[in-house]
């Protein structure tokens, strides 16, 4: 859920090693909520992000953005955040 998602990426910053990095593979858009696909039927949870919000909770846990890529599968982004590293 979107209000534990900054607590995790504490966790995820915490347990980094220095200038350890992480992919994070997020949903892009709004809300959250169970959702099926025609390729997954079985219903999931999704908090939805747009990349920029996202990438500022990870610099509120600690980590520095490394790379910002949105992916060919649809409504996909990742981002690359490290721990330690000082975005330029």
């Amino acid at each position: 859920p979107r209000d534990s998602c900054l607590a995790a990426l504490r966790e995820i910053e915490r347990v980094l090693i220095p200038d350890g990095s992480a992919a994070i593979s997020m949903k892009r858009g709004q809300g959250e909520g169970w959702r099926s696909t025609e390729e997954f039927p079985l219903e999931r949870w999704f908090s939805y992000y747009m990349p920029s919000e996202f990438a500022g909770l990870c610099e509120k846990a600690g980590l520095s953005i490394g790379n910002v890529a949105i992916t060919e599968r649809r409504d996909w982004f990742v981002v690359i955040a490290v721990k330690g590293l000082r975005a330029s």
